[in-house]
């Protein structure tokens, strides 16, 4: 298992070597009957990896203090910019093929409405 020094300086590195991808004139180079059955994995997947972050940073915060661990916190902003560069290419993947982007998912629901639905330890009571 990796400490947080470690992955502080693993998604530090990994921002500085960010490759230059070869779009083509028709975006992915994937026909729309190849997009159609990903159409909607990819929009919400999408969607999520734009996500400001802000709960898992709140989250993060308070394991931070409660571990000691200052440094916990810029691993999850870094973690959470990179999530969001991920979410920036599908959008453009979503954009070249003339899919348009969600605004929202029926996926983000379940835990906003039943905070049991959420991933053990992410939830505050």
């Amino acid at each position: 298992m990796r400490s947080t020094e470690e992955w502080l300086a693993y998604f530090q590195q990994n921002a500085l070597r960010q490759r230059e991808i070869p779009w083509q004139s028709n975006g992915v180079g994937a026909s729309p009957a190849e997009m159609a059955p990903l159409r909607r994995s990819l929009q919400a997947w999408q969607l999520g990896e734009t996500s400001d972050g802000r709960h898992l940073a709140a989250s993060a915060d308070r394991f931070a203090a409660a571990t000691d661990d200052p440094a916990y916190r810029d691993v999850i902003d870094l973690f959470i910019r990179e999530e969001q560069r991920h979410g920036a290419l599908l959008g453009r993947i979503l954009d070249d093929a003339g899919i348009p982007r969600r605004q929202a998912d029926w996926g983000d629901t379940p835990a906003s409405v039943n905070p049991r639905c959420a991933a053990p330890g992410t939830v505050s009571r």
